[in-house]
Parts: C-alpha cells; structure tokens; sequence
C-alpha cells in the first residue's frame, strides 16, 4: 500500500532518518515505535473509556420549573439537590381540611333548644324508675353534644392554631412522592394525637371522680336517707345487675351477678320506659321491675350518664319505629342520617376517631413548591465512555508514550543489534584490552580535563534551536529551560496536591456492605430509601419497669378481699378513717392508680408506635442511635408531663363536689377551703349513737395512712411503709376483727392472712416512706427499657442504590500519567513557542542606523508586517525532504489551524464544565456558618452538632406578667377561709394558668439565625396561642362533665336537697335550681343549661358591682368583674356585709389604673390564663455554643479553575502536536496527489 505513485511504502517508513543508525534499525525502531505507541494507546482508550466520570450539571430559574425537577426526581433521585429559598414553611401554606363530622352532631339530638325541651318535659327524678331511659336521656344527649362541640374544637382550633402554624423544615425540596408520604403521617399522627389527648382527659377525669365516690344529682350512683328520729343520714351506693336478661324480684338477692358504683362507674343496664314510682330508697339491686313498657335499642343506663352513653349506640335513632316508642318529644325529626360507621357502633369508637366521618384534608405539592422556590438545582451523574474524557486523556498521554518510546525504541533495537555482535566483539575485545591499558590510564587524567573544558563550553554554549543566529539560539535555550523548570514544577506539585472526585453507585447494598461504606465514606455517603415511612415499632422496643406494688397482691382481689367483712359488716355504722373502710378505698385507688398509670402508658406506647419516622436517606449508625435516644426521652418526658398537667387539673376541680356540708376536722381544717384535712387512719370502735368522728377516738393508728376530705387526696398523701414490714403487715390483719364478733365478720381467706410484706430490698429509686403522690407523678415507674434496633431499621428503608463521593486518594499512576500528558506538552509547546518569542522581541525592540547616520525608529505598521510576513513563513516541516518549501508552509498553517481549533474547543469545553468540591472547615464559628448558609452555590451543607438535645431554658425564656389579681390578697388562703366561714353559698375563684413548652429543642445540624429565628418565632407565638386554648378546651371539657353528669357540688348552687317523708322511704331528693331571667313567665335552670345566673346577693338583698352567681363556681365567676374589688366604697361594704376585718388581712382595692378593663369579664381573663403580657427573650449565641458544631462540611458547585484547564490543554496539545505533526504532511501530499491527478488528464 502506498500514498501515492511514487510514494514511500509504509513498510518503509521511517520516522528516525535524522540517526546514525543504520537505515535497516531506523526502519525496525520505527515499526517497533508504531507498534507500543498503538498497544499504549489502546490500553489508555480502554481504561479511559471503561473509567467512570462524574458530572455536575446546574439548572438554574426562578424558580426552577416544577415540570423540570419533577423529571430529573425521577432519573436522579439520590444526587438530585434542589436548596429551598425559605427553609421553613408552615403547614398551612400547603395543607387544607374541611372536617365532616358524624351525623348526630349535626343532628336536632344535640341542639340545646330540644335536650332543655327533655328537661322541662322529663324533670321527674324522684318518680322515674332508675332505669328508665328519660331519667338521664337529656344528660345523655347534653354529653354527646359535649362530645361533639369537643372534637370540633380540637380539631378546629389546632388545625388552624397549633397545627397549621406548624414549620416544616426543609433545606431541600422534597420529592412529590416523599411529600405525600410525609403529609398523610402528619395528618394522621395529627388525629391520633388528637383523639388521645381528648380520651386521656376522659378516662383521668372519670378515675378521679369515681374514686371520689363524687354524687350525681339523679341518683344513679349514690342516694341518701334520713335515719328517722335523728339529725344522721346513710348513703348507699347503687348495685346494678349484671345479667341484662335476669327475671329476678328480689333486690338483695346475692346470688345474681352485680356490678357496684362504689368500685366502678363502668355499671350499666339496658335502658327501657317503665311506668313512673317512687323510687326505692332502701338500697339493693336496681331490677327491672315491674317489666318495662319497652327498651330502647342500643342505649344503656349506669351509674353516671357519661360512663353509660359511652357503651351504648345510636341504633335506635336510625329506626323510625324505636323513635316512636319513645315518647312524644322524639318523633322523625330526630332520625339520624347514614354515615361511614354502623348504627350498633358505640359512642365510646366513635370518640376514638374524633366522630369524623372524613377529614377531608388535600395537600398542595405545588403550594408546597411554590413556597419552597428553588432557584437552582445540582445533580451529578456518573457515565463511561465519557467522549471529551476520554479524549484529553488518551491525547494528553500519547505525547507521554510518544516521546518515550522514540527514545526506547532506538535503545532497544541498539540492545537487539548488540547482543547479535557480542560473541564477535568479545574476541577481537580480548587480543585488544592488552594493547590498550596503558594508553588508557594515561589518558583518564587528560579525559577528565577534557570533559570539564567540554562541558563547561557546552553549557554556555547549548543551543537546543541550532539557530541561524547562535546568540539568540544561547538565548532561546536558556529561556526554554527556565520556563520548563518552572512549569514542570508547578505543574507537578499541583497535580500531587489536587483530588479528583468521582462518585460511585452501589445497587440494592447489603447491611454489611453499607456498615463497610459508612465507616469509609461517612461523609459523602448517600442512600435512598425505598420506603419513606417506617413505624416506631419496627425499629424501637420500649417498656416501662413499674413499682413492685402495682405488681403485687396487694393490687389484686386476694388482698382486698380482706375488706369483705361480709353483709352483715355493712349495715354497721364505721368511722371514716377505721382501716377497715378507708383500706379497702386506699387499696382500690392504688389498683386503679396502677391500672391508670399502665393504661396511660399502653395508650403512649401505641401512639408511640402508630408515629412514623420520615427518612428520604437512610440515618447513619450514630445519627439514628441519637435520634431515637432523643425521641425515646422526650416521650419519657411528656407522658409523665401530660399525666400530671392534667390530674392536676382535675384534682382543683374536685374542691367543690360532693356533700352537703364541709366536713371540719379537729385541727379546725375545713374541707371547704382545703381538700388535705383528715384525721389519723387506723382501727376505731364501731361507731354508736352520741359519739364523735374525730380522730381522739383511735385505738391503733396504721403506719402511713393519712386521712383527707377526699379519698383520692388521703390516698396520694399515703405512703407504703406499712406494707414493706412484716410485722405491721401481721398487725393489720391480727385486728381486722376487733370490736367485732365472730358471727358477724366474714372469715379472712388463707391466701390474705399469708400475703407477704413488698421486699425492701428490691432495687428501686423510690424509698419506702415515698408518698404515693410521688409515685403516681412518675407513673409508678422505675425505669423505662429500650431499644433501637439499626438493623431493622435498614431493613424496613432498604435503600435501591447508594452513591458516594472519593477523592482517590494519593494515586501514583495518576500522577505519573498526568504529568508525563503535561510534560510533554509543555516541552513541544516551549519549543516551538520560545524561540519564536525571542526572535520577535529581539526584531520588535531592534534600532538600525539610516545611511545619514540618523537613528530612525521603524514605523509601527512595519513592524506588524514584518511580523506578519515572519509568522506567514513559519516552517515546522522544513526537515521534511519529500516537501517542497511551499508544500511544507502549507502543512505548517494546516498543523497550526487544526491545533489552535483543537485547543480552543476544548479550552470552551473545560471552562464552562462544572465540578463539585467538598470542603471541610473545622470548629466553624456562628458567623461562619450563618455565611456559609447565604451562599446560593453551596448545597449538601452540613453541621452536625455535638448535642442533639438541647433545653428550651438554655436559650429561651417565656415569662408572663400576670394581672393584678393574681399577687392580690383575694386570692390568700387566709381570704378564702374567711369568706368560707362567713357563708358557704357563695362563688369562689379558681386562677389557674397552664404555661407548657416542649422540653427539649431536637436539632442535629446546626440552623442559621435565620431558621433558628424563623423556628422560635413560631413555637413562641405558636405557644402563646395554643396555651390558652388547651387550657380552656380541658375546662370546657371537664366542666361540661361535671354538668352533663349532674354532680352537686358543695356549696349546693346547682341542684338543691329536699327532705321526704315515710311514703318516699325519707328518701333525700334532689331539685335542680332556678334563676330568674327577669321574665316573671320563664326561668334558668341548672339542670339543662349551664349559663344560668343572677347577681350576687349577700344580706339584706344588696348586690355588688360586676359579682354574680351561676350554677356551678366557675360559671358565676366567669361572668363577674373586678369592678366591686376595684372600688373603695364596694369593697368596705362587701367586708363589711362578711364580717372581715381588711386591715386585719391587708385587703385593700385592686389599683384601677393598672387594669385595662374594668369591666371585662373574668372568663375572658381565664381564657387568656391571666396574662396581662408575655415577655420572650431568645438568643441563637447560647443554642449555637451549645450544639457546638465540630465541623461543617459542604459541596460547592464550580468551574474548572485555571490550573485544571491549563494542565489538561498542555497535556493534550502534548499529543495534538505529536498526531497533527504526523497527519499535517500526509494532508498535503494527498491534496497535491489529488491535485495532479486531476491536472493530468487535461494536459
């Protein structure tokens, strides 16, 4: 094959003509040149092209269309990283509700208009049987409407309070399908929550009223007698059956299955219409006899109307013939419609979901978007055969492997030809070495000499260029040197030092290849779940270890059973403070104490575990293990918190329930002013006819049992001393029988009399003399035992791929291969580029003599041509023998065009290709962090801090500035004693305030001021909001119990007692109180209507400026004003009229100028807990100092810099000018073959 007629062969190319060799090696160094360069080159196209290369592409918008990063989620869903421009976006912005409720919220059953209508119609108490259905009908329905006004308000309030004012923190746009995940969990954990919160206020308030035995007004639970002839009364407890089918008449038949009030509210019957009698005041079994007319389907009666509405169902409200026989205020009207729940679904479900038919809730990705507003998006990808990739680097490395192997290749092919010659040049050698060693150790001295003259002559003498002109060659030399020196230094330094990133991808990784990353790659690595939303309970254990009493006998039927001192015991007369009556109250507190404390838990642990925790990326070992530590102690936290706000509530609530008098003990503590008074516990005499009920009459007091007006008080100020020592444990049951006959008490059961004392020695961190307040507070709790488990965790997100970022570390090959690319480079380039800069500056700067000897400088215009002219006649190519002169200009120009293309397209290529840096800045101050988050180029900036957990107290601080009324003496205790013992029918006030942060601020990377600010804003006026709600929708609720289950309370303001005679059994009624509306023709009654009142009136029927009266305390007080306390002339007349001496208790009036409103109802100061003002101070110093950043770590998004562009393009014009070198001629001698055969025919 050749190039031409006449042309050179390829079998006889040779590109080492210009050597001493003889032609034959030339040719053979030139095959063996051609054939490594092209083993060389293919291995490096190979390895180029097989080498995965990282990409970073920038999109940038304002913002970045939604269609556009909805794409690149899809194909880059682990790189992709879109920074929000408002990082915090509360849940409004995106969230919407329209909540539905159930159908008999919305009914005619739950209007107040038509259950005061039941009231006025049915208000028969004291003739209905106990269980007929309109004996508590009205209340019934009064606590469904409460239910519902409840729910609404709940959800309501918090979903445009609390809820919807919630910030969503996020550094990152989320993806459409993490979004959606993530927003159904909140709303559900959002309904969960809620519906907790609102069964746990239930069941709290129903134990702390059935535990203090509190009196309903209809008798369902408790009714007392008058013991004719005397000043006494006997109150009995009622006793339902629990055989709803019995067909029993005798009422104090034993044997049939019963349920009493006096150990639980839970008792319930089925509800019917029986004909009206007086009710049976001799106590016994509430039977239904004689038979009832009908029952009313799905509704049960029971000792309070709450409890029993709770276990019954609407079933006989979506019947049309059940309505009918119900009486003539139920007609069609009130037919329910249908609903997503069956009609036999009790109440009782239907408050665990809120009574929602549907929330209705739609959530807005493109809201979402639309707040979030990525203004620029980054995303890497990783690809072979990489085009541009593999193109500098296998022209980069040609030059290296082209100048090395055209020095090798002759080396090798001289080693080849010599080996052949040696045996030869060893004979001839031999005779010879004789002959010479004399000659030579003469001449080592002289050659020595020789060498230093010649090299110093060579030095100052090197010319590399052999140009025309030797100085200016010297020169050339020098300069090319230098500057090859310099570059090959800098260059080689910089090529060390620099890192090259490139990210990997790991498909479906296994828990041990993913550990195995981590520990590597920790900082870059990044893993995708595949599932978004994993339960608690998958991947956290957590149980409570309770008090060994809550998991003893003594909680159990076998020790109460000692109480059962049989039915004849019963009709005795005890003290209230004999242990053998207030025991068997204290140990039945204690088991529902443990009972509520594991239900309170259970129900927090299955929150607990319905809660999902959200993860885009997969947590790192330790991340994870401080998350979960973080989540397990604020839930330790707040379930015990939310326990004791709530209870303590409650326990304020009781005050004013139960009894008709206070009781005084004989410390002259009066239960209407303190609910702690009580005697001594232990054993007394039977009481009889003319003795006293103080404690002088003990015999044998019992080691921690106190007393108190009521049973949950004088359980709480107990302890368990008793039950820890044996021997009190033995006298306890050694006088269980005093005072009392062998016939009479019912025998103790063996397995009681051998019951064992709790152990002392059992490890625990409460001490015997803990007083079981102390204990309840803690749940009853010794420890709570957890456990995250990782593994599983990584199960449940399995992670598709995982994708990391490495430097390479220091590799020598890289180096190598690079600085060969870059050496050769930047030889040819100073090669051709010295020589000519010398010889243009020399003529540029040059002054030659005219002929008149005037020194005339040459005209700039002549200069530019005469360098022009200089570079038109460049010849690279003027070694080449085979070209004419013009023919190798030709070739120079085409070599210099394609190289200069060449190098500029690439040189465009480089500077607009991005790359990603990561950079590491340890122990970062708060000012460089806050700089490092205002920089729009950084993204996967992270700061983690060195404490995830950080107090509110260490950097927050809320404090209200309470009214005047609340530091007033009005509000002593000495004023309120005094008021009680002028009149005990008056209204009292109950200030409470409710201030409830989040304990802990969980944070595991460090925000900038502008998140931290943006956060605590919210949770400030979030808080400052919600508390005032919470407060009064907890009132609300636990007042509407109180009314819709008719509990009387002690100063009798909302249903009154009348005496009977014989014919009712001196059985004592109850009469719910009027008032007045000024109508003479209507009236207010207590017992349908909760807004009753009247002016207060003390003596000689003179009221008081702003003071009125309503049926319970707190509604009295709700709607008075601070006019009468604000007010000289009032307040002396209000002391006056109770009998109280002001200076004696430093009562002065309220000062007027520091209130705001005089007139403003006290229920509107209630609502806003008092607060006149909230003073709030934050300060991002102390949460920065305290989370404490060690380090931040951040990628930044960059061009190439100019070092990186410079060595690629000296590396590749290494292997350009090699390549174009070679073509260029061959170019031209085509084109002239060309050229001549088409010439030829012509002539």
């Amino acid at each position: 094959m050749t190039f031409s007629e006449g042309g050179v062969p390829l079998i006889n190319l040779n590109l080492f003509s210009t050597n001493d060799e003889p032609v034959i090696d030339q040719r053979l160094g030139t095959r063996l040149y051609i054939v490594l360069v092209g083993i060389g080159v293919v291995v490096v196209l190979l390895f180029s092209g097989f080498s995965t290369q990282t990409n970073t592409i920038t999109i940038h918008g304002n913002p970045v269309p939604l269609s556009i990063i909805e794409q690149l989620q899809s194909r880059f869903p682990t790189t992709l990283s879109c920074p929000c421009t408002q990082t915090s976006i509360r849940r409004d912005k995106f969230l919407s509700f329209m909540p539905e409720y159930h159908p008999v919220c919305s009914s005619t059953l739950v209007q107040p208009e038509w259950i005061e209508s039941l009231f006025r119609t049915y208000n028969r108490t004291r003739y209905y049987h106990p269980l007929d259905f309109r004996l508590i009908a009205s209340s019934q329905f009064e606590f469904i409407a409460l239910l519902c006004r409840t729910a609404s308000s709940a959800i309501n309030d918090t979903l445009y309070g609390e809820f919807g004012s919630t910030l969503m923190i996020s550094a990152q746009l989320s993806t459409h399908v993490a979004f959606e995940i993530e927003t159904s969990a909140i709303v559900e954990q959002f309904l969960v929550n809620t519906a907790a919160t609102l069964l746990r206020t239930h069941r709290l308030l129903f134990k702390m009223l059935e535990q203090n035995s509190i009196v309903s007004a209809l008798r369902t639970n408790y009714f007392t007698t008058m013991v004719p002839g005397s000043a006494d009364f006997i109150t009995y407890w009622t006793i339902y059956p629990m055989d709803f089918t019995t067909n029993e008449t005798d009422p104090f038949n034993t044997l049939v299955p019963y349920c009493e009030c006096v150990w639980t509210f839970d008792c319930t019957f089925p509800a019917g219409i029986y004909n009206e009698e007086p009710r049976n005041g001799l106590g016994g079994l509430y039977l239904p006899q004689p038979p009832p007319l009908s029952l009313v389907s799905g509704m049960l009666t029971g000792c309070i109307p709450s409890s029993s509405i709770l276990q019954s169902n609407l079933q006989c409200f979506y019947d049309r013939a059940c309505v009918s026989t119900l009486g003539e205020r139920f007609n069609e009207t009130i037919l329910l419609t249908r609903s997503r729940f069956l009609p036999n679904t009790t109440i009782e479900v239907l408050l665990t979901e809120l009574l929602l038919e549907s929330l209705h809730n739609a959530s807005s990705y493109v809201n979402y978007f639309m707040e979030c507003a990525p203004t620029m998006c980054t995303y890497l990808y990783s690809r072979r055969f990489d085009v541009l990739h593999m193109f500098t680097t296998v022209t980069s490395i040609f030059g290296g492997l082209s100048v090395i192997f055209r020095v090798l290749s002759p080396i090798i092919i001289k080693f080849y030809r010599r080996f052949t010659r040696v045996r030869t040049e060893n004979e001839h050698q031999e005779e010879e070495e004789e002959e010479e060693v004399e000659e030579n150790r003469l001449q080592i001295s002289m050659r020595i000499l020789q060498i230093f003259h010649l090299a110093k002559e060579k030095i100052l003498t090197f010319d590399l260029f052999e140009s025309d002109e030797i100085r200016l060659g010297i020169i050339s030399t020098r300069v090319y040197i230098s500057l090859l020196l310099i570059g090959a230094v800098t260059f080689s330094t910089y090529t060390s030092l620099a890192t090259d990133m490139y990210t990997v991808m790991i498909r479906s990784p296994s828990f041990a290849q993913y550990e195995n990353l981590e520990k590597l790659y920790s900082s870059t690595l990044v893993c995708g779940c595949s599932r978004l939303s994993i339960s608690y309970n998958q991947i956290i254990d957590i149980q409570p270890r309770y008090h060994q009493v809550c998991l003893s006998e003594f909680v159990t039927d076998i020790w109460l059973s000692y109480f059962d001192l049989g039915s004849y015991a019963r009709l005795l007369t005890w003290f209230p403070n004999d242990f053998r009556l207030s025991g068997q109250i204290f140990f039945s507190l204690l088991q529902v104490l443990c009972d509520m404390a594991d239900e309170t838990v259970s129900i927090a642990i299955a929150d607990f575990n319905s809660t999902d925790l959200i993860t885009m990326n997969i947590l790192s070992h330790t991340d994870f293990n401080v998350q979960t530590a973080t989540i397990l102690n604020q839930f330790e936290i707040q379930t015990i918190a939310l326990f004791m706000r709530y209870s303590a509530l409650f326990a304020q609530q009781n005050n004013q329930t139960v009894y008709f008098s206070p009781i005084i003990d004989e410390k002259n503590c009066s239960c209407g002013t303190s609910s702690q008074c009580g005697g001594l516990r232990g054993f007394y005499p039977i009481w009889r006819m003319g003795m006293g009920f103080g404690s002088d009459n003990i015999i044998q007091p019992v080691t921690g049992f106190a007393g108190g007006c009521f049973p949950i008080e004088a359980g709480l100020l107990s302890s368990l001393e008793c039950i820890y020592n044996q021997s009190c444990l033995t006298l306890i049951i050694a006088w269980r029988s005093f005072n009392l006959t062998d016939i009479i008490i019912k025998p103790l059961e063996f397995a009681t009399s051998n019951i064992s004392a709790l152990n002392p020695n059992l490890k625990s961190r409460f001490m015997p003399n803990t007083t079981i307040d102390m204990l309840a507070s803690q749940l009853f709790i010794e420890e709570w035992i957890t456990m995250s488990k990782y593994e599983e965790y990584y199960k449940q997100c399995a992670p598709s791929e995982c994708t990391y970022t490495d430097d390479g570390g220091f590799n020598v090959l890289h180096i190598i291969a690079s600085l060969l690319g870059i050496w050769t480079g930047l030889t040819l380039c100073l090669r051709l580029a010295v020589p000519l800069g010398v010889t243009l500056i020399h003529r540029y700067f040059c002054i030659r003599p005219s002929e008149q000897g005037v020194v005339v400088e040459t005209p700039y215009r002549r200069k530019f041509m005469k360098i022009w002219s200089t570079l038109w006649s460049i010849n690279v190519f003027s070694k080449v023998k085979t070209m004419t002169i013009a023919m190798q200009r030709a070739a120079t120009r085409i070599y210099f065009l394609f190289l200069t293309g060449c190098l500029i397209c690439i040189f465009l290529l480089l500077s607009f290709r991005q790359q990603t840096y990561t950079k590491i800045v340890s122990t970062p101050t708060a000012s460089t962090v806050n700089t490092l988050y205002q920089q729009p180029t950084l993204f996967s900036l992270k700061c983690p801090c060195s404490q995830n957990s950080i107090s509110y107290n260490m950097f927050l601080s809320i404090s209200p500035i309470q009214h005047i009324i609340c530091s007033s003496a009005f509000v002593s205790t000495q004023w309120w004693e005094r008021v009680f013992d002028n009149q005990t029918d008056s209204d009292q006030s109950h200030e409470t305030s409710l201030i409830d942060v989040a304990n802990k601020l969980i944070s595991f990377e460090v925000m900038s001021q502008n998140v931290f600010n943006a956060r605590i804003n919210t949770l400030i006026n979030t808080f400052l909001k919600q508390a005032p709600i919470d407060f009064h929708h907890t009132l609300a609720f636990v007042t509407g119990n109180l009314k819709a289950n008719q509990f009387m309370n002690m100063p009798t303001s909302n249903w009154q007692i009348a005496l009977s005679n014989a014919e009712e059994q001196y059985l004592i009624n109850t009469i719910p109180r009027t008032f007045s509306t000024g109508n003479n023709s209507s009236s207010c009654s207590c017992d349908s209507s909760s807004t009753c009142s009247k002016p207060f009136v003390f003596t000689m029927n003179r009221s008081y400026p702003g003071l009125f009266r309503g049926c319970l305390p707190i509604d009295g007080l709700r709607l008075s004003t601070l006019e009468c306390f604000s007010k000289t002339d009032c307040l002396i007349q209000l002391l006056s009229d109770l009998l109280i001496n002001g200076t004696q208790f430093n009562i002065v009036p309220l000062n007027s100028s520091t209130i705001t409103n005089i007139t403003l109802p006290i229920g509107d100061m209630i609502d806003e807990l008092f607060v006149e003002e909230w003073e709030t101070a934050s300060n991002y110093s102390s949460y920065f100092s305290i989370c404490a950043p060690l380090s931040c770590e951040y990628s930044s998004i960059q061009r190439n810099n100019a070092l990186d562009i410079v060595s690629t393009l000296f590396g590749v014009y290494g292997g350009l000018t090699i390549v174009l070198r070679f073509l260029a001629p061959l170019v031209i001698k085509l084109y002239e073959k060309i050229r001549a055969r088409r010439i030829a025919p012509d002539l």
